[in-house]
């Protein structure tokens, strides 16, 4: 015997006859693939926040790509001297990014899902402090060129988040924007 709340059983009801099963294969089901993750070493809450931040990247229009070409593209565009095309490029896909994200997310949810966006970094972090934020990405990958390109995106997110972008330092794998936070 289980004992669930009310509400939460209402819905299993309605999910499993919507199915053409029964609440207890339903249930069985349920209780079978949670504990195969949890098992797993996963976490159900993570895996489940990391999927709907793939799928928000899927229908905002990222796509994948291995990070050794990107980045050799990247830097080929670098030679060819189409850097500051691309950089604008780049800040502006931010800009895009953020209008998608914050049609239906707080800015804290919008840098929670930004960081689940972003594969390839190590450690992503905003912090706040006081009437100013620091946003730190780290990626040991990261080449020059591309820690330059990724600057670009993610002050064009907090641009367009209504953040004012006070100043920046990148180095290969290694960016810091500090920014004002009003209200």
């Amino acid at each position: 015997m289980l004992a669930a709340r009310v509400d939460l059983a209402d819905r299993l009801k309605v999910l499993a006859e919507s199915r053409g099963v029964t609440v207890y294969a339903m249930l069985n089901d349920i209780l079978e693939s949670i504990l195969e993750v949890e098992e797993g070493g996963l976490n159900i809450k993570r895996l489940l926040d990391e999927y709907r931040a793939m799928d928000y990247g899927r229908r905002s229009g990222f796509t994948t790509i291995p990070e050794n070409l990107l980045y050799e593209l990247v830097d080929l565009c670098f030679e060819s001297g189409y850097s500051d095309k691309l950089r604008k490029s780049w800040f502006e896909t931010g800009l895009w990014l953020s209008k998608y994200l914050s049609v239906s997310s707080s800015i804290d949810e919008s840098i929670h899902i930004l960081s689940r966006l972003m594969w390839n970094i190590s450690e992503f972090r905003f912090e706040r402090r006081g009437g100013e934020a620091i946003l730190l990405c780290f990626s040991s990958r990261f080449t020059l060129n591309y820690s330059f390109l990724f600057e670009s995106l993610l002050k064009g997110v907090l641009v367009g988040l209504g953040f004012d972008v006070l100043d920046s330092e990148v180095d290969k794998g290694f960016i810091r924007i500090r920014i004002e936070v009003k209200g």
